[in-house]
């Protein structure tokens, strides 16, 4: 695939960097209280760690992007899929849950959420501000980590729609991420215009699954 960067195999972070990583995160946490991350693709269906609150928020001045290559949860070498990153755009918003995370576990729940997210290093950890129907909220946000090569800046709509529709990872298929985040936004009563345009068109002009 010519959009895909040319390499045969890419190291994960070590647990000592990962946990180097988790450590600068929370170094530059400036509120007290509780911790709360920011979910805005597979964490809102799947956080990986059970949580007291969960509210619906905005971050202005980013949005919901197919922009990271996946070779492993959502695809492989010879078939890469698309996976959802935080990409800066002035006039643009996100919606999604701020999910708390707080109890005896919170370290080994970042740990964890450390090891799923930052596996790669596709992505960096940052304390952004969350506008909920209450209250604002620092929560850490996984952005885009626009350094790496697993980043691509712009994907046609066509393109996106192939690649989408034929990646399979150990996750499971790349179509089936895009349809969970997109039935749980629903749900929650979060439209994504962008979004939802994608997979209208992956309907009717691929042969992936068509029940959404």
């Amino acid at each position: 695939m010519s959009l895909f960067p040319k390499l045969n195999n890419i190291e994960p972070l070590n647990r000592s960097a990962l946990l180097k990583s988790l450590s600068d995160a929370l170094k530059k946490n400036s509120s007290e209280g509780p911790i709360w991350v920011f979910a805005y693709g597979s964490l809102l269906w799947d956080p990986y760690f059970r949580s007291k609150t969960t509210l619906i928020g905005r971050l202005n001045g980013w949005i919901r992007k197919p922009c990271l290559w996946t070779v492993k949860a959502r695809g492989s070498f010879e078939k890469p899929g698309l996976v959802f990153g935080l990409d800066p755009e002035p006039n643009g918003f996100c919606d999604g849950l701020v999910i708390e995370i707080s109890g005896p576990d919170w370290y080994a729940d970042l740990i964890a959420l450390w090891q799923r997210e930052m596996y790669l290093n596709m992505y960096r950890p940052v304390w952004l501000p969350i506008r909920t129907q209450s209250k604002q909220i620092m929560a850490i946000s996984f952005i885009a980590n626009q350094n790496h090569i697993f980043y691509t800046r712009k994907v046609s709509k066509t393109d996106a729609a192939r690649i989408i529709a034929d990646a399979y990872g150990d996750f499971g298929s790349c179509f089936d991420y895009y349809k969970k985040t997109l039935e749980t936004l629903k749900e929650l009563h979060i439209e994504d215009v962008d979004l939802n345009k994608l997979m209208v068109f992956m309907k009717k002009n691929t042969t992936a699954d068509k029940s959404i």
